[in-house]
């Protein structure tokens, strides 16, 4: 299961073992049958919540506060210093309260846990928190070529976004799309460097 619920089975099957009390018996075959159905379910979840929303958007949150922060200096080291620290800060608040709050009910609950876990609307959440993530992309790139002087870069940069959207469009892979903008914002940066 995803690392940050195995906490969620675990307390699951404490709780049914208490149940069982003192009684001296072979494991009960429906122990395993609920460890692998939720940690299956568990695994989906948690990957497509923290692994494909929750940490890229920390990630991104991060480095927006950073670049902000670090803007007026124009340094690199406290715009690293402000990424690691506030995705550490974010991304971990919200998955050790996932993994102790998730183990405290699954213990006291049991298998009724489920309906704890469904209260928290994690997939309407991680449906939300990709468009706030997109809209903060769209910001930062919005900042980022505004500070270009040059029509031309300006102009090449937004060939470059034109682009990963045609592509979008036509079906290519994300990770295609993906290496082809970051190598063509590059490109574009060491033109501008160069012949400004």
């Amino acid at each position: 299961t995803h690392p940050y619920f195995s906490t969620i089975v675990m307390g699951v099957i404490y709780a049914k073992e208490k149940d069982r009390g003192d009684r001296i018996e072979s494991e009960d075959p429906t122990l395993t049958l609920l460890k692998d159905s939720m940690g299956g379910a568990f695994g989906a979840v948690g990957d497509h919540v923290i692994w494909g929303t929750w940490r890229p958007f920390c990630a991104l949150l991060a480095l927006g506060v950073g670049a902000m922060v670090a803007y007026p200096t124009r340094s690199w080291g406290i715009c690293a210093k402000w990424w690691i620290v506030g995705f550490f800060v974010l991304f971990n608040a919200v998955h050790l309260w996932l993994r102790a709050q998730g183990l405290y009910k699954a213990m006291h609950e049991g298998p009724a846990v489920v309906r704890w876990v469904e209260s928290l609307h994690l997939q309407a959440w991680a449906a939300q928190i990709r468009r706030l993530g997109l809209l903060l992309i769209c910001a930062m790139i919005l900042i980022y070529l505004g500070r270009w002087t040059s029509s031309s870069m300006l102009f090449g940069m937004m060939a470059v976004l034109l682009g990963t959207l045609v592509l979008k469009r036509w079906s290519a892979s994300g990770l295609v799309i993906f290496y082809l903008a970051c190598t063509a914002s590059v490109v574009m940066t060491l033109l501008g460097v160069f012949h400004s």
